[in-house]
């Protein structure tokens, strides 16, 4: 927080923001402190009706558990331990009795079948059994022996069958009463497990009854628990607020960092301040109008803009000319100035034409075309005709603008006839391609203007003279209408291997560049590269870093001697 305090007086000047700091100090404790007093105050009061809360909630629990009998031992009730012991001990009986079950009947099956019931386990584990069974085969042994020797009617051998016939009776008896040891067994597993299902069964009748209690305990013990946590939750920002207090009571939030000295001198006015001020806001204010001039300007400015804009190939700057009577055209300074800016654009353009290439095979038919009228695309091509000429290719320079020609123009030649005339067939080559007055290179002019220049231009008779052509000269140098005037530049487009759209610098908008692009682009898959022309130098140098100034390629007599050769 700063203190800014005008007085006349000097002193006063010091002393009133100096006291405005400590009182400001100590009315920022005096409402800290109290504001810490209000809440310590009313978390004291709450924390004495919460432990009331607590002492009833926690009493109420344990008057609940002990009317119900819901002790815990070991994590769990008395009640249900028993359940849990009950449930075991009715597994047990349970296997109990269905084994006595199983052992009974495999007994009473033996018997009713007819088959040896001695062959039960039980039977055959009873030890008298056992003993009886060796007697029987002991005897059976002996009166074998005595057959061989006595007859059946002999008394002794009468005797020992009758012996034989009362241990079989004993052996039969003992076999009952273990059947009926199975049954006693079976009854008593099956007594067991009937008592123990319906102490089982009341106890789960008892269980349900505690199971509802322990709902409303379980509850109980929430609200309990809830109060205690509320209270240990005031208790800890209790203690939080009294330390808060303390340390409230003896420091502030703000201190003075620096007091006001008394000024030896007025402070206002400042007129080199003033100045100051008007000159940083001045320059400010010039780069704010400069920016928002190149934000909402229309047309290209650099290479940088043009290519980031329309995605495409940009291919150079071609500085304004003269355009004054009396002054040769621009096509005409390729040969009266052949290091000026101008020709040495053209040359820079025509690097980028000779590095093209369709395929495998160099570029050697150029389109010249431009979204609008009036953007300098004619004279472009024939500075371009000239140039690659002037470099010893043979080139032709073909006007396909039948609505509106204006090669002648630019190369200073009369109109004569040409391509039209080719094309309806009212001409020959010969008679229609003509030598370039100031330079090697030839000329195709529009010639008559016909009713329907596209059709004628999309036509075979077009398809065969532009092979005609590819075949005689190096370079095809071809002036079209503007994109956005009619569909010419489109159907050349397709024709041609490198297609060139000359844009006004700064002029041509944005939108009708892409507008352009995209018509061309439909008609043809290779790309279209960017030139910018009639670029003026002076306001250029605002804006790019691309340097085009005039190289002393000759001395001023090898110049002439140039332009007479």
């Amino acid at each position: 927080i700063a203190i800014v305090f005008t007085s006349v007086d000097p002193r006063m000047a010091a002393i009133v923001p100096n006291r405005l700091a400590e009182l400001y100090i100590e009315q920022q404790i005096e409402q800290r402190t109290g504001v810490t007093s209000e809440a310590t105050k009313w978390l004291a009061e709450q924390i004495e009706e919460l432990r009331d809360k607590v002492q009833k909630s926690e009493a109420a629990v344990e008057t609940f558990r002990t009317r119900s009998g819901l002790f815990l031992t070991d994590g769990s009730t008395l009640p249900q331990q028993q359940l849990t012991q009950l449930n075991s001990q009715l597994s047990t009986a349970e296997a109990d009795r269905a084994a006595a079950q199983a052992k009974l009947s495999n007994a009473r099956e033996l018997l009713a079948s007819g088959n040896a019931v001695n062959s039960a386990a039980e039977v055959l584990q009873s030890p008298l059994i056992q003993n009886l069974r060796q007697q029987e085969v002991a005897l059976r042994a002996q009166i074998a022996q005595m057959s061989e020797t006595m007859l059946p009617t002999h008394p002794r051998l009468q005797e020992e069958q009758a012996n034989l016939a009362d241990l079989e009776r004993q052996i039969e008896k003992e076999v009952l009463k273990i059947i009926e040891a199975l049954e006693n067994e079976a009854r008593v597993a099956n007594a067991r497990v009937n008592s123990l299902r319906a102490s089982l069964n009341q106890l789960q009748r008892r269980m349900g009854e505690l199971n509802q209690d322990e709902v409303k305990l379980r509850a109980l013990q929430r609200d309990a628990d809830s109060n205690r946590a509320l209270l240990e939750s005031f208790l800890l920002r209790y203690q939080q607020a009294k330390a808060r207090a303390e340390a409230d009571a003896q420091a502030a939030n703000a201190r003075i960092v620096s007091r006001a000295q008394q000024p030896v001198e007025a402070t206002f006015p400042r007129m080199s301040s003033a100045l100051t001020f008007a000159t940083v806001a001045g320059i400010v204010f010039a780069f704010l109008v400069t920016f928002l001039i190149e934000v909402f300007a229309r047309g290209f400015r650099t290479g940088e803009q043009a290519e980031r804009t329309t995605g495409m190939p940009f291919l150079g700057l071609v500085p304004e000319t003269e355009r004054k009577r009396g002054t040769p055209a621009p096509a005409d300074g390729i040969i009266h100035n052949p290091s000026g800016p101008y020709a040495e654009a053209i040359r820079a353009l025509q690097g980028h034409v000779l590095l093209a290439r369709v395929g495998e095979r160099r570029a050697r038919t150029v389109l010249v075309t431009s979204a609008l009228e009036g953007e300098g695309k004619t004279e472009t091509a024939a500075s371009l005709a000239r140039v690659f000429a002037l470099g010893g290719y043979r080139t032709i320079i073909v006007d396909a603008d039948m609505r509106d020609a204006s090669v002648h123009k630019a190369l200073n030649v009369s109109r004569r006839p040409g391509l039209a005339d080719l094309l309806m067939s009212r001409a020959a080559f010969q008679h229609v391609i003509r030598k370039d007055s100031m330079s090697p290179a030839h000329v195709m002019q529009a010639g008559t203007p016909i009713a329907n220049p596209t059709g004628a231009l999309a036509s075979s008779q077009m398809h065969w003279v532009l092979s005609a052509l590819q075949q005689t000269y190096d370079y095809v140098i071809i002036d079209s209408p503007a994109t956005l005037s009619a569909a010419d530049a489109q159907v050349l487009a397709k024709a041609a291997d490198v297609t060139i759209l000359v844009v006004k610098w700064s002029s041509t908008g944005r939108r009708v560049v892409a507008r352009a692009l995209k018509l061309l682009s439909a008609a043809s898959s290779r790309r279209v590269g960017i030139l910018l022309t009639r670029v003026n130098l002076r306001r250029y140098r605002r804006y790019g870093d691309e340097a085009l100034r005039e190289y002393p390629a000759y001395p001023a007599q090898q110049r002439v001697a140039a332009h007479r050769a």
